[in-house]
């Protein structure tokens, strides 16, 4: 079973950024995206075991996929999130939203298994 713990916190974090009221947006989202990077960095759409976690997981990824902006990864982030749309960032909200509760409640499961 994969560990979900880091991913759980950090999607959480990601959550926390995106919530209202912003004094930045940008500032905000590519906080909430570094935050996903590193929480998500190990974790493939085969260990999601519930569908709609997996979609979710599927298009926030590729909200966050840099092939197109070819820079360090902090200014990547930035220019990604410049070039979002409403409902990019709608969906963003939700992914990170959901997922960081799916992940969550499988890293409680995974800590009862282990106890």
């Amino acid at each position: 079973m994969p560990h979900f713990h880091h991913a759980a916190e950090k999607l959480r974090s990601a959550r926390r950024d995106l919530m209202l009221p912003h004094r930045d947006e940008l500032e905000s989202l590519v906080s909430a995206l570094l935050a996903c990077d590193d929480g998500l960095a190990d974790i493939t759409p085969e260990q999601v075991d519930d569908a709609d976690a997996r979609r979710r997981l599927v298009k926030l990824r590729e909200l966050m996929d840099l092939e197109d902006v070819p820079e360090h990864i902090l200014t990547q982030y930035h220019v990604k999130a410049s070039r979002y749309t409403y409902d990019d960032k709608i969906w963003l909200t939700d992914a990170v939203d959901s997922l960081a509760d799916w992940f969550w409640m499988k890293s409680l499961a995974e800590q009862n298994v282990s106890s």
